[in-house]
């Protein structure tokens, strides 16, 4: 276990403590267990885009927030059981971290705080020059912060809309998971190792949503009309890569 204080900047402090725990069967089986905690102070404020993270120009979004954190911390847990050499190997990890700041006496999450994750990846060599390998992950949903809408009658009588923030990092996105598959064929060359990879990203093209795009709402006979689309991550992706070691 160690236990120790770091100094970030010229006011940020930071104190770590982590416990690892490691052991290794005869049948080649490696088990680790892993704890940890970061307690932070003294923290610099900061932009972030509440609503609206994936943008190539970020600083231009109406959702552009200052957040002054007084205090931080972060907590988590890892459970890894792996197995690996010969024609067949494997890995499987389960995490459960928490990463949040205290803002305006509030704790609020931070924007790619993930409490649960799963990870699992196999690889399989069917001859000397061939791999093959999988990889499967999931992990509970990013928060993101919600617009409320509502009606405004002005002084004449006409419906608008007006909108506030909701709490920040309030709402969670649904659940991300996606497998990804790659085949790796290996060339012995005079002068080094060449390696020619083939990857699928996202195999089973997940429309994973991180948050919501384009919020804006309207009037409609008297009634308002909200609409939120849903922000999506890439889907599948296939590639293509040589890479050369000498």
């Amino acid at each position: 276990m160690t236990d120790r204080e770091t100094k970030f900047s010229p006011s940020e402090r930071a104190e770590q403590r982590v416990l690892g725990l490691s052991h290794k069967l005869e049948s080649g089986l490696a088990l680790r267990l892993e704890a940890y905690e970061r307690l932070s102070s003294r923290l610099r404020p900061y932009w972030e885009n509440v609503v609206e993270p994936f943008s190539l120009f970020p600083e231009a979004l109406y959702d552009r927030t200052k957040l002054s954190p007084a205090r931080g911390r972060a907590r988590g847990v890892e459970l890894l059981a792996e197995h690996r050499g010969g024609r067949f190997g494997w890995g499987a990890s389960y995490t459960y971290a928490a990463s949040e700041e205290q803002v305006g006496g509030l704790w609020i999450p931070r924007m790619w705080d993930q409490r649960h994750t799963f990870y699992a990846d196999v690889t399989y060599a069917p001859a000397r020059n061939w791999q093959l390998s999988a990889a499967w992950q999931f992990h509970t949903g990013w928060p993101y912060t919600d617009q409320i809408f509502s009606l405004v009658r002005l002084n004449d009588g006409t419906l608008t809309t007006s909108w506030v923030y909701g709490p920040v990092g309030g709402l969670r996105a649904p659940s991300y998971h996606r497998l990804d598959l790659r085949a790796t064929r290996t060339y012995r060359l005079k002068h080094g190792t060449l390696r020619a990879y083939a990857d699928i990203f996202n195999a089973y093209d997940r429309q994973n949503v991180v948050g919501f795009d384009n919020h804006y709402a309207y009037v409609q006979n008297g009634q308002l009309i909200v609409v939120k689309t849903p922000g999506k991550m890439l889907p599948l992706l296939p590639s293509f890569g040589l890479s050369w070691e000498f």
